[in-house]
């Protein structure tokens, strides 16, 4: 109900011309239909009458602005003022519908004048945003949806069928933007884009797989949180030149964090990004999960970045890699990452799942393995796990509905006895198990009762392509269940689980400097666990590489000794242990200190560490890694 006086005036145009002093006192409510005479029939243009009530409420030191249930159509933008939440019934109830034109509106909702600065505390709430694309008309730059102000709250609005952007955010801070839904968009624009904001938070939202356009794109904002997120299509998350942001617990296709390089001012390098327990899903389709490129520029400025963390991330099934790091910098530029990155405890499940074994990129030729770092400092690479797990899944699902009834599941030639419907996951698995053609122990189902059902094969037919099952619905009623084949079965393609360097680097200079590479571990992989792409000159041997189960080299192997005084220098990355033994020796030192005057000797060794002999006749000198 409405707290105004009944005896305000509403004028022809809808507006209050009289007692604007006797509501000021209250906690203003105003539903537009009720106290402005407005439509919500899906016809005119209603944009004058909100925007009257807006007006009216803002001066009136801020309230409600109740849109009733219904179809509000407008021709021209709301302008949204200080201290006002406009409130719907309901996404889908409350319907906020645009009038197409090719001269028209650049978005359906902003402030007043674009000044986001000046119109503050606002709240967008329970109601949808249709920019009616599919009327067609809008000219370039114009339909877009919700343009923000500083300390903006938006909750529960659906976005949905816009020529331009749906969320833009420029130069404004203190943003919540708390589950809503996006919708059906057909222009090449993002999701929500914008830059220079500070303090956003993207928290609970779900991304339709019928978008277009990158879910989310800011450049050079701090301080965003970004949470919660559910991307149900094939699109992806920008973070360009961003700074001190959190990405965490969302389902993801695709995450870039990057410089924000190519926008023709500087490069800002990303830095102090968090990066945690995110579920990243490529389906064979995407070349890698999460991509942290550093830029510099040979005539632009360039601001350093680093110390980002990387962990908790459980990844699957991607082209390329599951977390890709390139470097380059630039002669007029040498420090691009101040800090170093830690990329820990994530969980990467089958890399190179086009099976090319290398990624060409700008930044030369790297391997496709589950981690790769083509370059950087003071990185910190530990306790990843790279799974290379190839089984069969094939996925069971139903119409929704009330069914009941039976079906079976044919495979081959093979049709398991009926199963009655909505059964839990194991009576799936042991219908299944007793066919020839799968046999028991060779299949595991998981999934809620009533599905979908994930059916993986395992055991004797792990790593296997299977036929495709199909379903027989003749005595199920109310609906059907179908069966997709999420993932065919193959042979091992991960090559390894980390893999640093690269060739064919061209004038990047993408220096591997003071890394730890510790504890990872490969399962299932075609090459070892760590692997070494590229030439001590720039893979530096201050960097250490140890206790990663299967990283070869280690253990004992011989060193040729060449002409005295012979020198041997520790590039194998791990600590070393050298025996010097026979000959006839003068001289053993390290770091220009003699230790020994004669062999037999050992010599302990860190990487990049050296020892110099110097004989008359050569000693037999081998080396144990660690």
């Amino acid at each position: 109900m409405t707290l105004l006086p009944t005896s305000i005036a509403v004028g022809a145009a809808g507006h209050r011309t009289d007692h604007i002093q006797a509501w000021k006192k209250l906690d203003s409510v105003t539903h537009v239909v009720a106290d402005y005479g407005g439509a919500n029939d899906d016809t005119g243009d209603q944009s004058t009458v909100i925007n009257n009530a807006i007006t009216d409420v803002s001066a009136a030191g801020g309230g409600l602005v109740v849109l009733e249930k219904g179809t509000w159509r407008i021709a021209s933008s709301l302008l949204e003022k200080a201290k006002v939440h406009v409130k719907g019934f309901g996404i889908g109830v409350t319907i906020i519908k645009a009038t197409p034109a090719a001269s028209g509106f650049p978005f359906l909702i902003q402030p007043t004048n674009q000044r986001g600065d000046l119109e503050t505390r606002c709240t967008i709430s329970d109601l949808t945003l249709d920019g009616n694309l599919r009327a067609g008309g809008w000219g370039v730059n114009q339909g877009g949806l919700l343009y923000a102000g500083t300390d903006w709250d938006i909750q529960r609005v659906r976005f949905y069928d816009t020529n331009y952007f749906k969320l833009w955010m420029s130069r404004v801070s203190h943003v919540s933007v708390r589950k809503c839904i996006w919708e059906s968009t057909g222009g090449a624009n993002d999701n929500i884009g914008g830059g220079t904001c500070d303090d956003i938070l993207i928290e609970e939202c779900f991304f339709a797989s019928d978008i277009s356009g990158n879910v989310f794109d800011l450049v050079r904002a701090d301080n965003v949180t970004f949470r919660k997120n559910y991307v149900a299509g094939t699109q992806a998350v920008y973070f360009e030149g961003c700074r001190h942001c959190t990405i965490e617990d969302n389902y993801l296709y695709t995450l870039s964090v990057k410089s924000d390089g190519g926008y023709a001012h500087c490069f800002r390098n990303p830095q102090g990004m968090r990066i945690h327990r995110n579920h990243f899903e490529g389906r064979g389709a995407a070349s890698t999960a999460i991509e942290l490129p550093y830029a510099a520029s040979a005539t632009l400025p360039v601001e350093s970045g680093g110390s980002n963390v990387i962990t908790g991330n459980v990844i699957r099934n991607y082209q390329k890699n599951g977390i890709r790091k390139t470097w380059s910098k630039q002669a007029a530029w040498p420090v691009v990452q101040e800090g170093g990155d830690v990329i820990a405890d994530n969980t990467v499940v089958n890399t190179n799942m086009d099976g090319t074994n290398t990624v060409t990129t700008g930044q030369g030729i790297l391997d496709n393995a589950g981690i790769v770092l083509h370059g950087g400092r003071g990185d910190v690479i530990g306790h990843n796990t790279v799974v290379d797990r190839r089984n069969e899944i094939q996925v069971l699902t139903f119409t929704p509905g009330s069914l009941s009834g039976n079906f079976t599941l044919t495979h081959g030639a093979d049709t398991t006895s009926a199963i009655t419907w909505a059964p839990q996951p194991e009576v799936i698995r042991d219908a299944l198990a007793l066919l020839t053609s799968i046999g028991t122990g060779n299949v595991a189902v998981t999934g809620a009762q009533g599905g979908p059902y994930e059916i993986e094969f395992i055991g004797a037919k792990a790593n296997t392509n299977m036929s495709a099952m199909t379903v027989d619905n003749t005595n199920l009623v109310g609906g059907t269940g179908s069966i997709t084949v999420y993932q065919e079965g193959s042979a091992a393609l991960t090559p390894y689980a980390v893999s640093i360097g690269g060739t064919s680097l061209g004038s990047n200079d993408p220096t591997v400097d003071k890394f730890v590479i510790e504890g990872n571990t490969g399962v299932g992989l075609t090459g070892a666990t760590v692997n070494v792409r590229g030439v001590i000159a720039q893979i530096l041997n201050t960097n250490r590489i140890k206790d990663n189960p299967g990283y070869n080299p280690k253990g004992v192997a011989a060193i040729t000794v060449t002409a005295s005084p012979f020198t041997y220098t520790n590039n194998d990355y791990v600590s070393e242990v050298v025996y010097i033994r026979a000959g006839t020796v003068s001289d053993i030192s390290k770091n220009a200190t003699t230790i020994f005057a004669a062999s037999p000797a050992t010599v302990y060794l860190e990487p990049g560490e050296a020892v110099v002999v110097t004989y008359s006749v050569a000693p037999t000198m081998t080396k144990d890694r660690k």
